[in-house]
């Protein structure tokens, strides 16, 4: 349902999993490609439960957290604000359950690391 042509449902489906994610993370795991790959729908909506829904899998899963970093360090310049603050949101999820593989995908990346990240990653260097 999350790539279905109406753009509701898909925002209904992209909701649902935001809610899987937050109590089951682990459910999520075999479809974790999909998801990224769905960053880019049209629907910031959509867009903001999927980040908010990896953040969680990553907060859960430090391992496969470095799998996540690049498709959530690009929603930070998203168009939609609401998506841009709630992948900061999921980075520091992420970065507070492992911030080693977060300090060093900013590092490799060249990319500023957002001002609220750079209290829990201080802690790494």
């Amino acid at each position: 349902m999350i790539e279905d042509g109406d753009r509701r449902l898909r925002d209904r489906a992209a909701a649902s999993l935001a809610k899987l994610a937050a109590s089951h993370p682990e459910r999520l795991l075999r479809v974790l490609e999909r998801l990224q790959n769905d960053l880019a729908d049209e629907s910031a909506y959509v867009r903001w439960n999927l980040v908010f829904s990896l953040g969680a899998i990553g907060a859960r899963y430090p391992r496969r957290a470095s799998d996540l970093l690049a498709d959530l360090a690009r929603r930070l310049g998203d168009d939609n604000r609401v998506v841009r603050v709630m992948a900061c949101k999921a980075l520091m999820r992420i970065a507070r359950r492992a911030p080693r593989p977060v300090a060093q995908y900013f590092e490799t990346s060249k990319l500023p690391v957002p001002r609220s990240l750079q209290p829990i990653l201080r802690a790494v260097r």
